[in-house]
């Protein structure tokens, strides 16, 4: 069957019977069956008429069953044929197309309308020659925007800013997401070429051409100077590309640099960067079908072998003879078993070190009762660096020890110290210093 672009209006209020008992009349032949019509897309919606706004949910159905007639064609020189992203890639776009070509329609008719008191039916239809003119008047109004980003991209890239040139290719992408399965094509260089199978080509061409500078680093831990690292691309410096590794995340600065400090590794160890493929999502405006694209791209990994070069300490007492009836202190051993957990080594002279460590420990006596004698213990701590410039100093006051003779009991005191030295002084420290 087909029908006129606007068919004769079948919309009634149902005639009564003598009875007055509604009398339903005759559904026409195009809601009995779907018409064609060469030239018109035609969409057919209905609706309960009890329903709130049967009207609008009719003719919102209507346009839904229109854009099922609006097939997405392929075609065979556009990036969604000559491109290898799969059936399932190229479904999704198609959904997609269909989605977006009902938010965007625009300039359909009312072909026919009809109700029986109870059902109501809408016709809709809409000109494949004015379709087709407004969307190449939109494809061509989206290559402008898109060439525009083209040349912005090859002018960054050919200037060594290649993280805008990125920006500035997925933008170009961005602008033409809606023209996948069109041949979308433009002079670059001295050839036509596709322009979104170009963008990804010279995308994965940057990413291919990123290196590290250094693929060995020494970190100073005594001097806090962290090891460098430097991006390149094509023998220039890669200015703000993200790094994920080592449960950090880092940003190159305007030298192409990251720094790795040495909270980052202890020791001898092999650190692994990978370019973030979150950085680049953020480029594709967040859109399923750019981000689908972004997902494709060969992302480089690099490995880099640090070393942290060890910390020299010179340990200290003071005064350094110790005085008749003072205890034998337990501090230095105590000071050397938890310090070398953290990487220091140490050095029996002290202008060989990069640290030197002070100590000093005083005792009080107190009350004795019932045989048992008090002992409080005091320990003053200082650490200087290799200029012998006071960096750190902390004390812990009056620790007790109880024993059966005072000397018993200002060893018993120490022994306490020690048992505070690694929460109360030695962290601190690390935090304070490193």
């Amino acid at each position: 069957m087909t029908c006129s672009p606007r068919m004769s209006t079948h919309t009634i209020e149902p005639p009564m019977s003598g009875q007055g008992q509604p009398v339903v009349s005759r559904k026409p032949d195009w809601v009995i069956r779907k018409p064609t019509q060469n030239g018109y897309y035609v969409g057919l919606g209905s609706a309960k008429t009890s329903q709130v706004d049967y009207h609008r949910v009719a003719k919102d159905k209507a346009l839904e069953d229109m854009v099922t007639e609006i097939s997405v064609t392929v075609d065979a020189t556009s990036f969604l044929y000559q491109a290898e992203f799969g059936r399932q890639f190229t479904e999704r776009y198609e959904a997609f197309i269909k989605t977006n070509s009902l938010e965007e329609l625009s300039e359909f008719e009312l072909l026919d309308d009809w109700t029986d008191g109870k059902e109501y039916w809408v016709a809709y239809g809409l000109s494949k020659s004015r379709y087709r003119e407004l969307k190449d008047r939109k494809l061509q109004a989206a290559k402008t925007i898109a060439l525009e980003h083209l040349k912005n991209a090859g002018f960054n890239e050919q200037h060594g800013k290649f993280l805008t040139a990125i920006h500035s290719y997925l933008k170009t992408i961005d602008a033409l997401k809606h023209y996948l399965n069109e041949p979308v094509r433009a002079k670059i260089g001295e050839n036509e070429q596709p322009v979104v199978l170009y963008c990804i080509n010279a995308i994965q061409g940057i990413l291919n051409d990123l290196e590290i500078g250094e693929k060995q680093i020494d970190i100073s831990a005594a001097k806090r100077i962290p090891g460098k690292i430097t991006l390149l691309c094509r023998g220039s410096i890669a200015e703000g590309f993200l790094l994920t590794g080592i449960d950090r995340q880092f940003t190159t600065n305007q030298n192409g640099q990251i720094l790795i400090g040495m909270d980052v590794v202890t020791g001898r160890a092999v650190v692994t960067l990978a370019l973030s493929r979150e950085m680049l999502r953020t480029f594709g405006r967040d859109h399923v079908i750019v981000d689908e694209i972004v997902d494709s791209f060969n992302l480089p990994v690099f490995d880099v072998r640090v070393s942290i070069l060890p910390v020299t300490l010179h340990i200290r007492r003071e005064p350094l003879i110790q005085e008749a009836g003072e205890p034998r202190s337990s501090i230095k051993p105590a000071l050397v078993n938890f310090l070398s957990t953290h990487g220091f080594i140490f050095d029996e002279k002290p202008e060989n070190s990069d640290f030197r460590l002070t100590y000093k420990v005083t005792t009080r006596h107190g009350p004795e009762t019932n045989g048992l004698f008090v002992c409080w213990a005091n320990l003053e701590i200082r650490f200087f660096n290799a200029d012998n410039d006071l960096i750190y100093s902390d004390q812990l006051l009056g620790v007790k020890g109880i024993h059966s003779s005072y000397a018993a009991a200002e060893v018993k005191a120490v022994e306490n110290i020690t048992l505070l030295l690694e929460e109360k002084i030695i962290q601190p420290f690390i935090k304070h210093v490193f």
